[in-house]
């Protein structure tokens, strides 16, 4: 099958969206798909596709220009590779502000799939912005084929919001790279990364926003010290909401308990996952789904996890590799970590049945096999 994947993202960035994109697209070629990407970005930018073909709408890093040329150049991009493609679907990743499964559906008459961003309407503040996401929303769904979304939470948000129900619809969650996301010794990685091998390690990954509950594990961190004090919590990224973490560690005077490493890699996070002994993802904003990227990433190298309740990820209930916070408190928070770090035991059990959960069911190769079916079929 040949199929055009189309996104907004610019591939160069450090976000799980990007990897979702290009993993997404990798294992699509690998299931015996001819993938074309098209991306805003640069032809200079040196990004290869693995067994997939990149091209680049042209964009600037000139913030208030971006959008409109966005806007502008992006749809053309779009129908001069249709017209010379000819695919037998297009995959886009929401653009948000342009609808263009209206356009493969009426003058292509091509089979167009609907992924959603991540982002329901209320997320977005209001505004002139947030209406015409809505209206573009609207007009892109409709259209679609098929929606799919990374969380049955999600789907449901969407769905139930635009009245949607006699739609397809199809979880795709968010996995692992198994190639990049693999157990390694705890030594083997404090030495890739300076950090000494003699402390126990609670770590948190990604992008740093006020809903990931940085300050909750800030303000519960005390009680988990005066218990064990050989703790040190790893802040690995950076984002809005560093700042104010900053603050609040200083505060409490944590300096001394906290380490905040800034942006990484992407290459390089699994080795401070690896050299922690848990792994914590919280998210404060809703009462639905959500299956952030970090989850199986942590799941692939062996880690216990300590995650909010609305994390969906089934193996977390099912098989026993996490505690979920239900409250989202600071001090339910400092309560699973203590019963955690208390436990070397559990912990061992929880780090395997993580390892065990990430390879049968959340890597790149065996979510995209089950989306490349649900395409086809």
């Amino acid at each position: 099958m040949k199929i055009l994947y189309i996104c907004g993202i610019n591939l160069n960035q450090n976000f799980a969206g990007t990897v979702r994109v290009l993993n997404t697209a990798k294992h699509l070629a690998q299931n015996g798909n001819t993938v074309h990407l098209l991306a805003p970005g640069f032809d200079a930018s040196g990004l290869q596709g693995e067994g997939f073909r990149i091209h680049f709408a042209p964009t600037t890093n000139i913030r208030f220009l971006r959008t409109a040329l966005f806007i502008l150049l992006f749809p053309l991009y779009y129908l001069v590779l249709m017209l010379k493609l000819r695919p037998d679907a297009v995959y886009e990743r929401e653009l948000a502000l342009i609808p263009l499964s209206p356009l493969t559906r009426i003058l292509f008459r091509t089979k167009h799939f609907m992924e959603l961003n991540g982002f329901l309407p209320g997320d977005l503040p209001s505004g002139i912005k947030r209406s015409l996401v809505i209206l573009n929303e609207k007009l892109s769904f409709m259209n679609a084929s098929a929606l799919i979304a990374s969380s049955k939470g999600l789907i449901t948000g969407y769905t139930g919001k635009y009245q949607l129900t006699d739609k397809p619809v199809y979880v795709y969650v968010n996995s692992a790279d198994e190639k990049k996301f693999f157990h390694i010794l705890k030594y083997e990685v404090c030495n890739k990364t300076g950090l000494a091998v003699d402390y126990r390690y609670i770590a948190t990954t990604g992008s740093f926003y006020s809903h990931h509950g940085l300050d909750l594990l800030v303000t519960a961190a005390p009680e988990v010290i005066s218990k064990h004090p050989k703790v040190r919590f790893l802040l690995v990224g950076d984002g809005p909401a560093r700042k104010g973490v900053e603050q609040l560690i200083a505060q409490k005077k944590l300096q001394d308990y906290f380490i905040l490493t800034g942006s990484v890699k992407h290459a390089e996070i699994p080795f401070y996952i690896n050299a922690s002994d848990i792994c914590v993802s919280i998210d404060t904003r809703y009462p639905r789904g959500n299956t952030p990227t970090k989850v199986p990433e942590y799941m692939a190298c062996g880690k216990a996890l300590l995650v909010s309740d609305n994390i969906e990820y089934e193996e977390i209930r099912q098989c026993g590799i996490a505690i979920p916070v239900d409250d989202k408190t600071a001090q339910s928070i400092a309560d699973a970590l203590n019963k955690m770090l208390a436990d070397n035991v559990l912990l061992e059990k929880y780090g395997q049945n993580s390892l065990a959960a990430a390879r049968n069911r959340y890597s790149y190769a065996i979510t995209v096999k089950k989306l490349n079916d649900f395409l086809s079929a």
